[in-house]
């Protein structure tokens, strides 16, 4: 079992997606072997180059996960939000394979299992500043020229951008003595509500004129008072940016983060995401 020996094979499950192709692409230039690991129904052929092999499994069989997964060193989970729930049996599999690490999605999730060494890497803001910025997650309603502020706007918080997700993953996955059963804080930057929507501004040639400003127990508590009612809540808005935001300033004061630069993979801001509006 590679738990804190060295790892080189690497199963990855959603090398496909936005973030699972970064992080495929990542493990393989580092030099692992990737295995991807998708859904017997499956016809995605969009894998980076150099993917070893595609392992098309029944989600729902522990049988076939764990065959599938036998002779791995790692697990890197990448599953969509929806499908985070159908890692209790992924985990379960890696156990009975003899795997030694797992890597889980959302990166929240207790995926602790006896034998098994996990490691969790917290990122903030969903964790990845573009497709928050892109879903008006930030209050920043980038098509519409609008913005949320939160409180004074001027909280600083962090955030991560996909790159550096990928790089994390692979630090870690190089470490794995030093990151067994840990739950790192990943962050590309730290910035505020009100420096970003500046930023945002000078990418698009023009300042927002519709600014609202609001508190964060206003909106909490409006946000309890509508779920209470049974409305359902929409993943952008005022709430949205309120939770968004306190998740990362309370990553950022509370939490001790590892310097990856200390590993060689040091800060990087994000890409821009402006010019398609």
């Amino acid at each position: 079992m590679a738990s804190t020996t060295q790892i080189k094979n690497v199963t990855v499950v959603g090398a496909g997606g936005r973030l699972g192709r970064l992080i495929t692409t990542a493990l393989l230039d580092a030099g692992f072997t990737v295995v991807a690991l998708a859904r017997a129904e499956s016809t995605t052929t969009a894998l980076p180059d150099g993917v070893a092999a595609v392992r098309r499994v029944d989600f729902t069989s522990l049988e076939d996960l764990t065959g599938a997964l036998e002779g791995q060193d790692a697990v890197v989970s990448v599953i969509g939000t929806m499908a985070v729930g159908q890692q209790r049996v992924l985990v379960e599999a890696a156990a009975r394979a003899g795997v030694g690490r797992f890597v889980p999605s959302e990166y929240g999730l207790d995926t602790r299992a006896p034998g098994l060494r996990t490691t969790k890497l917290g990122r903030m803001l969903g964790p990845k500043i573009e497709l928050s910025l892109e879903a008006g997650l930030l209050g920043i309603d980038i098509p519409n020229r609008k913005a949320t502020i939160v409180d004074s706007g001027d909280e600083p918080f962090s955030a991560s951008n996909r790159e550096q997700v990928a790089r994390a993953v692979v630090a870690v996955l190089q470490r794995p003595a030093e990151t067994a059963n840990r739950y790192l804080m990943v962050q590309s930057l730290t910035t505020t509500q009100n420096k970003l929507l500046k930023v945002v501004g000078e990418e698009m040639g023009q300042e927002f004129q519709a600014v609202e400003r609001v508190t964060a127990a206003d909106t909490e508590k409006a946000a309890d008072d509508a779920l209470a009612g049974g409305t359902r809540l929409t993943p952008s808005g005022p709430m949205s940016a309120s939770t968004s935001l306190r998740m990362g300033r309370g990553a950022r004061s509370g939490t001790k983060r590892r310097r990856m630069s200390s590993w060689g993979y040091g800060p990087r801001i994000c890409g821009r995401v402006f010019g398609r509006y």
